[in-house]
C-alpha cells in the first residue's frame, strides 16, 4: 500500500482477497490528519515502514526501537523506521537489527527515495520471501541509493542488477 490516505489504503485492502503479504507505508500529512486511522492500519498490515520523524509523530516517543516494539504488539511481522542517511531499523517479534546504507553515495535529490526503498525491498521480498527481511532492506537501501544521487529517474533508468548486488551487498547489517 502506497502512502495514500488511510481510508484508501484500507479500501485497498478489503478489495484483495487472501494477500500473499501487505506492506504499508505511511507519511506525516496522513499522521497528521488521521493519526487514529493510521494506528489502526498497522494491525492489518504485515510489513509496516516509516521514517524516524513519523514513527516519532505517531507514538508521542524519541526511543526508536520501542516505538517499533509498540508497533510490533499491534499485528504486524515486521516494522521498519527509515532513518535517513543512518540507514533503517528493522524490528520483528524477537529481533531489532540496523541496516546501513550504501556509503560514498552523493546526495543531488532525495525525492522519491522512500518509495524507490519500498520498491527495491519489495522487489526482493516477492523473490524471496520474508526469510531475510534485513537483506531485503539492503536491497531497498541500494535502489534508494540510485534515487538519491541523480535527478528524477536518471539514476534509477541505469540500474543494472550486478551493481545493484554490489551495493546490497556492501551495507553492514548489525
Amino acid at each position: 500500500l502506497g502512502n495514500i490516505q488511510p481510508q484508501l489504503q484500507f479500501d485497498v485492502i478489503n478489495q484483495i482477497k487472501n494477500p500473499a503479504i501487505v506492506a504499508a507505508d505511511s507519511m506525516n500529512l496522513w499522521i497528521d490528519l488521521f493519526p487514529e486511522k493510521v494506528k489502526d492500519l498497522i494491525s492489518y498490515v504485515d510489513i509496516f515502514m516509516l521514517n524516524d520523524e513519523e514513527a516519532i509523530q505517531l507514538s508521542g516517543s524519541n526511543d526508536l526501537e520501542k516505538i517499533a516494539k509498540e508497533f510490533l504488539s499491534h499485528g504486524p511481522k515486521i516494522v521498519i523506521i527509515k532513518m535517513g542517511s543512518k540507514g533503517s531499523l528493522v524490528a520483528q517479534k524477537n529481533s531489532i537489527n540496523y541496516v546501513s546504507v550504501v556509503q560514498g553515495v552523493d546526495v543531488f535529490d532525495p525525492t522519491g527515495a522512500g518509495d524507490s526503498f519500498a520498491g527495491g525491498l519489495l522487489g526482493y521480498v516477492s523473490i524471496n520471501g520474508l526469510s531475510d527481511i534485513n537483506k531485503a532492506v539492503a536491497y531497498g537501501s541500494a535502489v534508494a541509493s540510485y534515487t538519491v544521487a541523480g535527478f528524477g529517474l536518471e539514476s534509477l533508468e541505469k540500474i543494472n542488477f550486478e551493481d545493484l548486488k554490489l551495493k546490497a551487498d556492501s551495507i553492514d547489517i548489525k
